[in-house]
């Protein structure tokens, strides 16, 4: 044994790790990046990429708790398969869905549910398997990436929508692939990290420090590279090459970097990739992000300590039923931002949808067991897998 166990059947931690990755992008979707000197606000500098990234990092984590966490259960292989794609299935559905509504954001459902069905292989992976070849990717995509767009239109492009997957499946799938908000390509990273982490012991309190300190780590590296490489040099190419409207001079690296991009970097030079910019798809980017994410899970589950959970007993509470049913309120979230883009007060309807979000679940909680949607998932791809699982091999 190597230490006290973290307190709770279910994982609290990573539940509570979820809520904070959905009030984050509340806060980039409704707070206005910039502020009156154009200058990048503080929400945005701490959330900015960095909660859609942890989002990505526990759906790997999901879906190896899914499938047995440290016990893997992925015989008879064909259930499991049939189980993944079919939650995929309902979630790229739903993601469709709220595209329709035209909605002022960027939903990364559809980009979920793809990477959810290009991860399953990965389920089979040994976890240092997943962590060598997730840095591997993270080095190689982001070159292939830009090499590869080089000759195409740039991004990001429309959002995935129903019209797209007859009139334009090309442009869907590179879309989704390669020059869109979130390119799956890249974020595979995301998911096999997560997957090599939901293998791990994650109510051990060594792991979670673990998570938290090399989390830590990756994301110092990550900005000292990046200020090195641009010192270097680099800052003066990438305004050279442009375009001046990503890249003024007046900006400075500081607020190039805080500001992010739209999922990828221009193609203009390859100095691009000396930046560790949110959203942009660069080896620093995904280092530092994967990064922010792992410290984020680890101090959730140092928080949810049997130790500390008298003091912090409710707030955590609260977090673990919102991030239990984050699909469902993610998707509420999206349909009142659409209905609401003409209010002012934009950190007073932030502060509404997250205690309008938390209550509601920590409410539905002491009755159900899971969110709405949530239970349409489970239910579904439940009776899919019974039914593969009643098919002969």
């Amino acid at each position: 044994m190597s230490g006290p166990a973290l307190a709770g059947q279910r994982l609290r931690g990573v539940d509570a790790a979820r809520a904070l990755a959905l009030i984050g992008m509340m806060g980039t979707h409704l707070l206005p990046e910039l502020d009156s000197q154009d200058h990048v606000t503080p929400w945005f500098w701490f959330a900015g990429g960095r909660a859609s990234a942890l989002f990505a990092v526990l759906a790997g984590v999901s879906l190896a708790l899914a499938t047995g966490g440290r016990q893997p259960r992925l015989r008879p292989a064909r259930v499991v398969v049939a189980r993944v794609v079919t939650r995929a299935a309902l979630i790229a559905v739903i993601g469709l869905l709220l595209v329709q509504l035209d909605p002022p954001i960027a939903v990364i459902l559809v980009n979920y549910a793809v990477l959810f069905v290009l991860a399953l292989p990965l389920l089979w992976c040994p976890s240092r398997a997943l962590l060598v070849g997730a840095a591997a990717w993270a080095v190689v995509m982001p070159l292939l990436s830009q090499a590869w767009r080089a000759d195409l239109a740039p991004g990001p492009g429309e959002q995935p929508s129903f019209s797209d997957l007859t009139a334009d499946p090309l442009g869907l799938i590179t879309r989704l692939s390669l020059t869109g908000y979130y390119p799956v390509l890249t974020w595979l990273v995301f998911l096999a990290v997560g997957i090599a982490v939901g293998r791990m012991s994650l109510r051990r309190r060594r792991t979670a420090w673990l998570l938290f300190g090399s989390g830590a780590v990756m994301v110092v590296t990550a900005a000292v590279a990046s200020r090195l490489l641009l010192a270097a040099g680099g800052w003066d190419r990438l305004v050279a090459a442009g375009p001046t409207e990503v890249v003024a001079p007046w900006l400075g690296v500081t607020q190039l970097e805080l500001r992010g991009l739209y999922g990828t970097t221009p193609t203009t030079t390859w100095w691009w990739q000396a930046v560790a910019s949110a959203h942009s798809g660069t080896t620093l980017d995904l280092v530092s992000t994967t990064g922010s994410a792992l410290a984020v899970l680890g101090l959730a589950l140092l928080v949810c300590d049997r130790r500390l959970g008298r003091l912090t007993g409710g707030i955590v509470g609260a977090l673990a039923a919102t991030g239990s049913m984050t699909l469902t309120l993610y998707t509420l979230h999206v349909v009142a931002a659409d209905a609401q883009q003409d209010v002012v007060h934009r950190k007073a309807l932030l502060l509404t949808h997250v205690a309008v979000a938390m209550l509601a679940a920590v409410l539905w909680r002491r009755t159900f067991a899971r969110g709405p949607l949530e239970s349409l998932v489970h239910v579904a791809s439940s009776a899919v897998g019974r039914l593969f699982g009643r098919l002969r091999a």
